[in-house]
């Protein structure tokens, strides 16, 4: 439960907006109606010095319906978070900002990032699955927040975001398709959708990829032989597992070299 030191009615004049935000239309509209219907049910939360931290779409409801009834709606309820409680206030404004309609998916990815790091890396460090219960969020939606804000760099994401066309950067399915590569392959990749004025970044990833085959040979790069499709021994799938771990490669990765090996060995003892 997020303490309070006390909950009462202010003045909207005395509310303080930390900054200047673009409002969701649709749903500013359905809260008027359920405020005019039903009241506020959930006050807005600020904190002693009267800066809002929550209630953004409450708060302008509030200020639209004091133009045309001033004697009702001049004051809001407010609930005066306990600044002690830093974590609380920080989850309130994270779970605000991640349904935030002016903001791209990249830009909530990297406020997500602030409060993930906080709690996995910080003196009192929680799981992962502690983490994600404390966000309005679906389950889907945390790990592809986590996976962009921590697989795209931040030269990759300033990149993105200087963009004319904010499409890519509010895309979650072309921001998780880039996350696959490394950032070098990032770099290119998006120097590629950008030169070349491509519909989607899957155009210039497939460009891309296919510009990276073996130049001796002249065949496509070579794709790994998946291990679990071989049906491993538990013991070998174990060991494969403590080699990736080890040396930082994937398992794929590792059996590919494994099998070429292996196979290299075999000719040899079984020459045509």
């Amino acid at each position: 439960m997020i303490e309070t030191l006390h909950k009462h009615y202010l003045s909207l004049e005395e509310i303080q907006i930390p900054e200047a935000k673009a409002a969701d239309e649709h749903k500013l509209s359905q809260l008027i109606s359920s405020i005019q219907e039903n009241g506020l049910i959930s006050p807005i939360a600020i904190n002693h010095e009267h800066v809002l931290l929550a209630g953004y779409h409450r708060l302008l409801a509030f200020q639209r319906l004091a133009v045309q009834d001033p004697a009702n709606y001049s004051r809001i309820p407010v609930r005066i978070l306990n600044e002690a409680d830093f974590r609380q206030t920080q989850q309130l404004e994270t779970t605000e900002t991640l349904f935030r309609s002016d903001l791209s998916i990249l830009e909530k990815a990297e406020h997500f990032k602030h409060y993930f790091d906080a709690l996995k890396y910080g003196q009192e460090r929680h799981k992962t699955t502690v983490i994600f219960k404390t966000l309005d969020i679906s389950r889907r939606t945390f790990f592809n927040l986590r996976a962009i804000a921590e697989q795209l760099s931040d030269s990759v994401r300033e990149r993105i975001k200087a963009m004319p066309s904010r499409e890519l950067a509010n895309s979650t399915h072309q921001l998780l398709g880039l996350c696959k590569f490394d950032e070098a392959m990032q770099m290119r990749i998006l120097e590629r959708f950008e030169n070349g004025a491509l519909p989607t970044i899957f155009d210039a990833i497939r460009i891309e990829e296919k510009e990276q085959e073996d130049e001796a040979t002249g065949r496509k790069r070579k794709k790994y032989l998946k291990s679990p499709s071989l049906k491993l021994q538990k013991d070998l799938r174990k060991d494969l597992l403590n080699l990736s771990q080890r040396t930082g490669q994937g398992q794929n990765e590792l059996f590919n070299e494994i099998f070429e090996a292996g196979l290299e060995l075999i000719q040899r003892k079984y020459p045509q």
